[in-house]
């Protein structure tokens, strides 16, 4: 009985061995997407609040919409910390996130709501352009993140771009 007992203390052992490396690797890819969700999340808050930032500036403004050339400098104010400007995963970017260079100073009465207010991009602080300055962050895989001109921000998948409103 005495060898039956080590070989079952050999067995259980050598399960566990290996069995540890074999759950690691399980579990790793699903907590690289977890990252990856969590990220996604906290990209869309900064986002709502960029295009909260930009409403209120319209507000004090009579309803016009910030200068494109301005637009970070302009709402830094209304939106509490410059942490809000970067993206989780660009953390080194001080600002990844463009305006509608369209949206320039006009009144948001003049801007259908469904235009694209503010954007990803790489075009860093104060940065404005329009589609073709969209530049999906690391973290959003298939969708891309904007912020409409009523406020709403949306993530659209990357095949769906061409039906976004850059026009106001």
């Amino acid at each position: 009985g005495q060898g039956l007992a080590i070989a079952g203390i050999c067995v259980s052992g050598f399960m566990l061995l290996f069995s540890i490396p074999f759950m690691a690797g399980m579990t790793l890819p699903a907590l690289a997407r977890a990252k990856q969700k969590a990220m996604t999340i906290n990209c869309v808050n900064n986002m709502k609040q960029l295009a909260v930032g930009v409403r209120i500036y319209a507000v004090d403004h009579d309803g016009q919409l910030p200068p494109a050339a301005t637009w970070c400098d302009a709402i830094q104010s209304s939106v509490g910390s410059p942490k809000v400007f970067q993206c989780p995963s660009e953390p080194e970017r001080r600002c990844s996130y463009a305006f509608n260079a369209k949206l320039d100073g006009k009144k948001d009465s003049e801007i259908n709501p469904q235009t694209v207010l503010l954007f990803e991009s790489d075009a860093g602080w104060n940065g404005t352009g329009d589609a073709d300055n969209l530049k999906p962050h690391s973290h959003s895989g298939r969708i891309v993140i904007v912020a409409l001109a009523d406020g709403a921000v949306m993530q659209i998948p990357r095949s769906k771009l061409g039906t976004l409103r850059w026009e106001p």
